[in-house]
């Protein structure tokens, strides 16, 4: 079972600003367990952002990290975190109950999964898929004249060689990277937020913008051609062409 972005203890944050929101510790945990039962899942892969403060932790975080931890592994053999760019402290916060896997990156069968802030380990070329969240992908819908943002997956496709040649140029990979194939085609897998109140970003936005992760920043991965599907598995169309067909307006 792979989740991305949790951010517990977001709802700090919104109080700091004068928007209160219910704890939404329990509305995660009671989700992972529908999850995981239904699934019958037996590692729990958590990639990246797992708690919501970038810098430092609150103690009331720091209780709540511990305490979704501590729950979810009695339901599971194993849970893992892939670190993203607000788990500082994320290894001793977790007391031993959760493994720490490096934020570059993991390979389990065909894909290599990490949360999106950093390129991937060279060691990706050798999947197929590579699997990231950390960009909060949302799609702007409309039902009876109401603006609905809906979470949605990001489902694009590259030359490995486009992947290969943007590694070589990074500090410390050339080497390490020449050792690896760039033939034939990958995909990536743009997960959403699991949080529903961590704000999303409109798939317009993030074609206009440098916004997200490296792997789309940088154009290894073309976005606007990047396929969104519902959070129920259906495939509406590219990016591109769903903000044609609302007018501008992801």
């Amino acid at each position: 079972m792979v989740l991305s972005d949790l951010h517990i203890g977001i709802e700090g944050e919104a109080a700091g600003r004068g928007i209160h929101l219910p704890s939404m510790l329990h509305v995660l945990l009671e989700r992972v367990r529908e999850l995981i039962t239904s699934q019958s899942a037996d590692v729990l892969l958590l990639l990246g952002d797992v708690k919501h403060r970038i810098a430092g932790v609150s103690w009331r975080e720091a209780r709540q990290l511990r305490e979704f931890v501590v729950e979810v592994s009695k339901l599971v053999d194993e849970v893992v975190i892939v670190p993203g760019n607000h788990d500082v402290g994320v290894y001793s916060l977790t007391e031993g109950s959760a493994r720490i896997a490096p934020s570059r990156g993991l390979g389990i069968g065909d894909a290599w999964l990490l949360h999106g802030h950093t390129w991937p380990h060279p060691e990706a070329l050798k999947r197929d898929l590579i699997i990231i969240g950390h960009t909060h992908p949302v799609l702007r819908l409309f039902e009876d004249d109401v603006a609905v943002r809906q979470r949605i997956y990001l489902l694009a496709r590259t030359r490995r060689a486009r992947l290969y040649e943007a590694l070589l140029t990074r500090p410390g990979y050339g080497e390490l990277v020449k050792s690896y194939s760039r033939r034939g085609v990958m995909r990536l897998l743009v997960m959403p937020h699991f949080n529903p109140a961590a704000g999303g970003i409109e798939v317009e936005q993030l074609v206009s913008s440098k916004m997200g992760s490296p792997l789309l920043r940088s154009g290894v991965f073309k976005i606007g051609d990047a396929l969104v599907v519902t959070l129920g598995g259906v495939i509406l169309n590219s990016v591109r062409k769903v903000i044609s067909a609302s007018g501008g307006a992801s």
